[in-house]
């Protein structure tokens, strides 16, 4: 890819996640403040809602109140999964056979009509009950909602990049992202403290800026297409449709439909190593709910703080976790690289276990958390585990055919969604059941994580690189399958299966 295409991509990517990213964690904490204002409302008819200028009432903070505004977000959260997973490996294939761009826009606008309808709904607090946020989910059909829309930007970035440089640029895309994530929550908190309208609407601007900003990011489906038919002269071109030529267009479309789903299921189900990597990413799926969406609510209760210093406290592990990303990381990278001629493979394979271990030591610490000092350290711990996800996608992305990179990425979420949908309603039970047996037992979501992250450990053990991976430092390798004679049908198989290191990968 000529270099200075390649860097406008990045940074149309980059402009594009800075939006979106303010977007989100602006509107994060005075979302969670305005629902448990909401949830009192509905509970207590005299509360006085919408109103920043009113008292704090102190029945908002009771165990009624919490235990519903724990589940309310939590199903939430769980149609906001479920919606989704219907259409999410349906834009998959559409994204590899016909463009990352469409589906990424799509994605937005399904994220901006559904939040739409949440402000709708929390502005009449007499004409509707916390449970009607609900059926906003059903616009994430379009686009896939917040799945679909990383997957795709994970796809183009991966279209763009070369194996070797892959896995720094995941490191910087994420740590970008918790940056943006430590700026803005301040900016939240104090936006929160003045009324927290006040952010959703200029977070909801923005959702609306992002969704044409995507129109700026370039097309890379032919750029990825041209690389992988330039490795591989004989392999069939994703856009052309095989089969008889007399059933007509729908036959033709059901054919090649059917065709896709036959290869996704060998995808998912043929090779054991890429299923482990897969389950792995989708057990931490809740624990980044637990962190992302608990965290705030535990503080508040477990400690008495209010949301605006909550918020604060709460970027600890996204300053540490930047820290990881961009100094002790990729010198580690570098030092086995460089020190033990280690492979980009081997490398970022031993950096992920030790990060997720680390996700799971701090887990567990957070759900033992008495003091507020101990949670401190728990975040610090679980923050030198943040390598983790960049480190797993790059791994996974070096093990498929490029002509399925969408198809990855997208069943990866798939992957997450799927955990999440029996994750996210546990979490959100057992953080309403400690709140109201309250003292230690407040940190139950978090001990779930924790063995969630364990089983992740295990996986991540259990997985073992396949031949050929070993010595090739810093040089392209990617699976083939040598049962096909097409060489590549982007299915990874567990046997007969032999890496490609030609010179011309990159």
């Amino acid at each position: 890819m000529d270099p200075k295409r390649q860097r406008y991509v990045i940074l149309m990517c980059v402009v594009f996640l800075f939006i979106v990213e303010f977007s989100m964690y602006i509107m994060e904490p005075p979302l969670q403040a305005i629902m448990e204002d909401f949830a009192c409302h509905g509970i207590y008819p005299d509360h006085a809602v919408n109103d920043p200028r009113a008292a704090p009432d102190p029945r908002c903070k009771g165990q009624e109140v919490q235990k519903t505004l724990a589940m309310a977000r939590t199903w939430l959260l769980w149609t906001g999964m479920f919606v989704p997973l219907l259409v999410q490996i349906p834009y998959g294939m559409v994204a590899d056979r016909r463009g990352r761009r469409p589906v990424l826009f799509a994605g937005l606008l399904g994220i901006v009509l559904s939040t739409a309808w949440t402000i709708v709904v929390l502005r009449r607090p007499d004409t509707f009950s916390i449970w009607h946020l609900l059926p906003g989910s059903v616009a994430l059909l379009i686009g896939g909602g917040t799945p679909g829309a990383t997957a795709m930007v994970w796809t183009i970035m991966t279209d763009s990049t070369s194996s070797a440089n892959r896995t720094s640029l995941f490191y910087q895309m994420h740590a970008m992202m918790l940056i943006l994530s430590a700026a803005f929550r301040p900016l939240a908190a104090w936006l929160l403290s003045i009324d927290p309208w006040l952010p959703m609407w200029i977070g909801l601007a923005a959702l609306v800026l992002s969704m044409f900003s995507t129109l700026l990011i370039p097309e890379t489906l032919p750029l990825r297409q041209q690389s992988a038919h330039h490795d591989h002269d004989h392999v069939r071109p994703l856009t052309k449709a095989r089969g008889g030529g007399g059933g007509g267009a729908l036959a033709t479309a059901l054919g090649t439909a059917a065709r896709e789903l036959s290869r996704i299921w060998r995808f998912i189900l043929g090779s054991r190593s890429i299923m482990l990597l897969v389950l792995a990413d989708g057990l931490l799926n809740p624990i980044y709910t637990a962190f992302e969406m608990n965290l705030l609510q535990y503080v508040t209760v477990r400690f008495g703080w209010d949301w605006s210093a909550a918020t604060y406290l709460t970027t600890v592990n996204k300053v540490i976790s930047v820290i990881v990303l961009l100094g002790i990381l990729p010198l580690l990278s570098r030092l086995l690289t460089r020190r033990r001629a280690m492979a980009v493979a081997p490398r970022d394979l031993l950096l992920s276990r030790g990060s997720v271990l680390l996700m799971t030591a701090g887990s567990l610490l957070t759900a033992v958390a008495a003091a507020l000092w101990v949670l401190v350290a728990a975040m610090v711990v679980y923050s030198l585990g943040s390598g983790f996800p960049p480190q797993l996608r790059a791994l996974l992305a070096d093990l498929v055919d490029q002509d399925s990179l969408a198809t990855l990425n997208t069943t990866l979420a798939t992957a997450e969604t799927l955990m999440g949908l029996a994750g996210v309603p546990a979490l959100g039970w057992l953080l309403a059941k400690g709140f109201e047996i309250g003292g230690g037992w407040m940190g139950l979501p978090f001990l779930l994580s924790s063995a969630l992250a364990a089983l992740a450990a295990a996986a991540m053990f259990a997985f073992t690189l396949p031949r050929g991976t070993i010595g090739k430092a810093e040089g392209g390798y990617r699976l083939v399958d040598q049962r096909s004679p097409r060489g590549v049908d982007g299915v990874a198989v567990e046997e007969g299966l032999e890496l490609d290191s030609s010179p011309n990968y990159h």
